[in-house]
């Protein structure tokens, strides 16, 4: 089985990397810097391989001196082959270092675990709920949204969606984007929630455009969506 190394890893991604597209998504993470330009696939590709590797000696030498280093070190918690216990350390040695929304929400997309240890992280989620860190409570939404649209967890989700206060961009679009997902799901539900927000408030704007934009909302629930925009 082929072991790799952190030196191996930044050669492979050097090797990887695309100048037009290193440019083209510097201008998606303003503020991030040493960014290579390796396309999440390929990302994704090596990330499994040193999933089924060396991934534990991996992670401890990593430094996530590059974007795509972190990005790499997210996936390989998610696809390493490790108990729930070995995992969740993981996580929250993680989550602190997430810097951008990309490396945010690629790192929830795989972490599948959560189908199978929905309780426990739920309980981890907790951590950050007030953590008062614009990431940090980013991954709180983007994991709602992701794997707890479901009826059992609705109104707990909701609360915590709420206690969400950090003012940064990034956790309103996430809180926001959470919202116009529980919506296609339970849409008399979050039209009650959102009744309660203050007109004037980015979430409640954010939440009804990207309920307008959803392709799984009927007509008629977007006619209502629309009349609440324009009284808005």
């Amino acid at each position: 089985m082929e072991r790799y190394t952190r030196k191996d890893v930044q050669k492979m991604l050097a090797e990887l990397g695309e100048e037009e597209y290193r440019k083209f998504h510097s201008g998606l993470l303003p503020g991030v810097d040493h960014i290579i330009g390796v396309r999440l696939p390929k990302l994704r590709r090596l990330a499994r391989e040193i999933g089924k590797s060396n991934w534990e000696q991996w992670i401890e030498e990593a430094e996530d001196t590059w974007y795509e280093e972190k990005m790499i070190h997210g996936l390989v918690i998610g696809y390493g082959k490790m108990d729930w216990d070995k995992r969740e350390f993981h996580i929250r040695q993680f989550v602190p270092q997430i810097d951008n929304w990309a490396v945010c929400d690629s790192f929830c997309n795989t972490l599948k675990c959560t189908e199978k240890n929905k309780k426990e992280m739920w309980e981890l989620l907790d951590s950050y709920v007030n953590s008062g860190k614009e990431y940090q409570e980013r991954f709180v939404a983007v994991m709602l949204l992701s794997y707890y649209v479901e009826e059992n967890y609705l109104e707990e989700a909701l609360k915590r969606l709420s206690d969400l206060k950090n003012e940064g961009y990034y956790t309103k679009m996430a809180v926001a984007w959470a919202l116009s997902v529980y919506f296609v799901k339970f849409p008399r539900q979050i039209m009650e929630y959102l009744e309660k927000l203050p007109k004037e408030e980015f979430i409640y704007k954010k939440t009804l455009q990207k309920i307008m934009e959803s392709y799984r909302v009927d007509d008629q629930w977007k006619s209502r969506i629309k009349q609440m925009r324009q009284k808005g």
